[in-house]
C-alpha cells in the first residue's frame, strides 16, 4: 500500500514540475478564425444528394381516388387508419388498389410533364 501513494507522488511530481498543467497562456497557439466560412454555414460540409420536388409521393391521391378506396375498406370492413388494419388478410386487397391509384397517378404526372401540360 506504501507503494501505491509514493507512486503517486512521484507521478504528481513529475506532471507539476513538467508543465503540462501550465497556467500561463502560450502566445504560439493557434487561435480559432474568425471570419465568416465561404459557404452556407447550415450544411456544415455535409455530402447531401439534393433530390427534385417532383418525386415526392405526398398529394397524388385525388378526391375521387380518396372516396373509391373509401368505399372498398366499408366493402372489405376494415378502418385503414386503424394500425391493426394492417394485420388484417383483407388490408392486402386495400394496399394493392391504393397501389395502382398511385401508380395511375405518377403516370399521369409524367405524361403531362413531358406535354408540357401543368
Amino acid at each position: 500500500m506504501r507503494q501505491f501513494h509514493i507512486l503517486v507522488v512521484i507521478g504528481a511530481t513529475f506532471l507539476a514540475s513538467s508543465g503540462v498543467y501550465s497556467t500561463t497562456t502560450d502566445s504560439n497557439q493557434v487561435e480559432t478564425s474568425k471570419v465568416a466560412s465561404p459557404s452556407d454555414s447550415n450544411l456544415r460540409l455535409l455530402r447531401t444528394h439534393h433530390t427534385n420536388v417532383d418525386s415526392e409521393e405526398r398529394g397524388l391521391l385525388k378526391p375521387s381516388d380518396e372516396a373509391i378506396l373509401a368505399k372498398l375498406a366499408k366493402k372489405l370492413k376494415i378502418n385503414p387508419k386503424d394500425y391493426h388494419a394492417q394485420f388484417d388478410p383483407k388490408y392486402s386487397e386495400y394496399m394493392k388498389k391504393l397501389n395502382e391509384l398511385i401508380d395511375k397517378r405518377k403516370l399521369e404526372a409524367r405524361l403531362n410533364k413531358a406535354l408540357g401540360i401543368s
